[in-house]
């Protein structure tokens, strides 16, 4: 498999982020970037509502009022027999319950199609079945995830941020057996933090604190700022959307410029929580402030944008003071936020310096465990790390032409799955790196 063929992998398969977007790129550049954006996937406007696609299923209405919140609602729904939660959190963001699908008895599938929108959509899934406890799963037809659960009440939930053909399916399910499917919607209310009503910098992220956010009006491709001195670990979040695909961000500190990162054009509701960190020796910051904070948008190699009257651009600086632990001599965050939930290590492992490969066998769980790999560093460019669940290449990320150290996580293992995982080293030279996995659970 070629190159181009694993960034095939990464764009299509893989929960990572663009192995050239701002944070490779600022490691191009520098060489001290630590931490890959994941991929944010696709937001695809519509003005659908949920569309029933299963024969037989059956459709409960909302009850909120025009102007819905949790409080509005005055009585609970029951699908398949079980009570439907008003409300859910999930990364700090709020949902409210906008609408349900439950199947006819003795169904074992239900499908439903979620639509696209400017935010993203929360779903719940429930059956009736509660002795054997049976096991469900939901499909999705945009990537090969599959989402297994011991089955119950609305216990677990993801999020929909695109136009999305759901299955949920119980294999040997009693005769009378319900399934069921809760949709929501994200509050308008946003959490505390920086917003424009569309994305917001959330002030807080599992502790790390949102110092300074800035964020433009539609068409304004320059913006300028001052913030005082900021000391210790930090992460820079950048915000683009609604410009040029070949258009790109970049941000200056007293002028120096940390790199550029490719615009999107639908919005990303929640930017602060990808970025590019820096440790305290590795901070782009100046020692003492005044810091003079430039944000502007190009074209491609530094030529004139190519679409600005709708480009929205801005940034968040964060203080970070999450506790870490180091796998391959990189720090990586005890807690993680990944698609809606929150992750904490269980689990490391690492490389003998020099090795080509690192194999664990990964013992099946109650709860989904998020996969985070690292390499140490190659020292040349053209080297490639991967991983492999069994056979197949699941994602992958390339090193900046630094040959800097990269970390990242994109694959989570879903519950009552034992998959063996295989990080490898693409190079001819391997030199003295390691490479590390790292196992974390689910615990929101």
């Amino acid at each position: 498999m070629n190159t181009d063929e694993l960034r095939t992998v990464l764009h299509e398969r893989a929960g990572l982020a663009d192995p050239t977007g701002p944070a490779a790129r600022v490691e191009a550049v520098h060489g001290r970037v630590q931490v890959v954006r994941r991929r944010r996937r696709q937001v695809v406007a519509s003005a659908v509502g949920v569309v029933v696609v299963a024969a037989g299923a059956s459709v409960v209405p909302t009850l909120w009022r025009p102007t819905p919140s949790p409080a509005d609602q005055k009585a609970h729904v029951v699908l398949a027999g079980r009570p439907v939660p008003t409300a859910q959190t999930a990364a700090g963001f709020g949902y409210h319950y906008v609408e349900g699908v439950q199947s006819r008895p003795g169904a074992a599938k239900l499908q439903l199609t979620v639509p696209g929108g400017p935010a993203p959509k929360l779903v719940m899934w429930a059956t009736s079945s509660t002795n054997p406890a049976p096991v469900v799963r939901l499909r999705s037809n945009i990537g090969p995830a599959i989402y297994r659960s011991a089955a119950g009440g609305f216990e677990r939930y993801v999020l929909v941020n695109e136009k999305t053909r759901l299955t949920l399916i119980q294999r040997h399910a009693p005769a009378r057996n319900r399934l069921a499917l809760a949709v929501y919607d994200l509050d308008h209310a946003p959490p505390p933090g920086v917003s424009n009503g569309v994305v917001t910098f959330r002030q807080n992220i599992l502790g790390d604190q949102l110092v300074s956010g800035l964020i433009g009006k539609p068409g304004q491709a320059d913006l300028r700022t001052t913030i005082r001195a900021v000391h210790g670990p930090i992460r820079v979040s950048d915000l683009c959307y609604g410009a040029g695909d070949q258009d790109y961000l970049h941000v200056a500190f007293n002028g120096e410029d940390i790199g550029g990162a490719q615009c999107s054009s639908p919005p990303y509701f929640d930017p602060g929580v990808d970025g590019a960190s820096f440790t305290a020796a590795q901070s782009p910051l100046p020692a003492r402030g005044p810091i003079h904070v430039h944000v502007w948008l190009t074209g491609k190699n530094g030529s004139a944008a190519s679409a600005t009257s709708h480009a929205v651009i801005g940034f968040g600086l964060y203080r970070l003071s999450r506790a870490t632990f180091t796998l391959a001599g990189q720090r990586v965050p005890v807690r993680q936020e990944y698609d809606g939930h929150e992750y904490v290590v269980m689990r490391r492992s690492e490389s003998r310096p020099g090795d080509r490969q690192l194999i664990i066998h990964v013992p099946s769980s109650d709860v989904p465990r998020l996969v985070t790999f690292a390499d140490s560093g190659y020292g040349s460019s053209n080297a490639l790390t991967e991983l492999l669940v069994g056979p197949n290449v699941r994602s992958a990320f390339e090193d900046g032409t630094s040959g800097g150290a990269t970390v990242a996580s994109g694959y989570v293992i879903q519950p009552g799955e034992s998959p063996t995982l295989t990080l490898r080293a693409r190079t001819k030279a391997p030199g003295h790196v390691v490479l590390g996995l790292a196992v974390s659970d689910q615990v929101h």
